[in-house]
């Protein structure tokens, strides 16, 4: 929880770049020569493990480290479908700077990258089983609904970009027919998701109860206060006459939400909710810590853009109640018992099925 509130400040330059993606999609046949360009058939799995840089040697104070030697071939096989290390290149092929900069020594980034593609083999192993399951029951997708999924899913993940679409293909070495395949067992495997959450147990009062009487440490909220905020991007053009325009604004007391919606770069993430100061990140928290009910901040300028913060409330440090806490135990609880539904599914499926895999540390 806390990672993800020191994340809530700085995460809004994405939600705003996801949101300026307006261009239209368009049909397969209509796909410009620019895509096309973009999408070429040497692109193999290989290829961008190159492309990454990471085949040179890495000493620990280097930069990069050896890549471990492959043979094309199968990675997997699950009961008559099989899985290519070609395929699980492509899938860990976009994370492997990560691995390489999270990992001290050779050493390390080996079995770093063997854990990720190994979680690719499994993930795609139950993914297969799923789909499989659900097409053991008489399951179907019509045409209508998976070019639906398609098209939503295009426009919600790159707001209709053909251009974003297509570097992101080109980056994981997936062809459209592919991603279509990808689309329509995401479906399926929400659909089978969706039967399992509808047959699972309610979360009763007594578990609810028994759950906050032996963890009742966990109820105890710090204080916290209701975060507002203004932010404009660094590379906005009008960047400099908006904080003007803001700082001219706040000094005539102007209410702070409608300057937020007038200047902010990020008004859908306007309202923070309540958060504990200590949950922000440090340049934050020490600007919060020194504001008082009401006032605004100074212009804080943070990882590329600069924020302005108002506090619209506050709540004093106290122990949940039980009645406080139940909707989120409940929650806790319901999201406990899906997870182990769904484990104890999927164990089931792998235990009916034939699978071997080859990959080797």
């Amino acid at each position: 929880m806390k990672g993800l509130l020191k994340s809530l400040v700085i995460f809004t330059s994405l939600i705003c770049s996801m949101s300026c993606l307006t261009a239209d999609l368009g049909s397969e046949e209509e796909t410009s020569s620019e895509i096309t360009d973009f999408i070429t058939a040497d692109d193999t799995a290989s290829d961008q493990y190159a492309s990454l840089g990471i085949y040179e040697d890495k000493t620990e104070d280097g930069q990069d480290f050896s890549m471990p030697t492959y043979t094309d071939g199968i990675a997997a096989i699950v009961n008559n479908d099989i899985i290519t290390m070609e395929r699980v290149r492509m899938d860990v092929g976009p994370i492997i700077k990560r691995i390489q900069s999270e990992s001290r020594n050779e050493q390390e980034f080996r079995r770093n990258l063997f854990n990720a593609e190994m979680d690719v083999i499994n993930s795609t192993i139950n993914r297969k089983l799923i789909v499989e399951a659900f097409m053991a029951k008489g399951g179907q997708i019509s045409e209508t609904y998976e070019k639906k999924e398609y098209e939503n899913y295009l426009q919600h993940v790159f707001g209709g970009n053909r251009l974003e679409f297509a570097k992101f293909l080109k980056e994981y070495g997936k062809s459209r027919r592919e991603f279509k395949i990808d689309v329509k067992e995401r479906a399926i495997i929400n659909f089978m998701m969706s039967e399992l959450r509808a047959s699972q147990q309610e979360v009763s009062p007594m578990k609810i109860k028994e759950y906050y009487d032996s963890h009742i440490s966990e109820f105890f909220k710090p204080h916290e206060v209701e975060l507002k905020q203004i932010v404009v991007f660094d590379d906005d053009p009008d960047a400099q006459r908006k904080l003007a325009d803001i700082k001219h604004a706040l000094a005539n007391k102007d209410d702070f939400e409608t300057i937020a919606r007038k200047y902010s770069d990020a008004f859908l993430n306007f309202d923070l909710g309540y958060i504990s100061p200590d949950d922000l990140v440090p340049e934050v928290a020490e600007t919060v810590k020194n504001m008082q009910l009401g006032e605004h901040s100074e212009p804080l300028a943070l990882s590329g853009a600069t924020y302005i913060f108002s506090i619209a409330g506050e709540r004093p440090a106290h122990q949940q109640t039980l009645q406080e806490a139940s909707r989120d135990i409940e929650n806790l609880l319901f999201y406990k018992y899906q997870e182990e539904a769904r484990t104890n599914w999927i164990k089931s499926l792998r235990d009916k099925a034939y699978i071997k895999i080859f990959l080797q540390e």
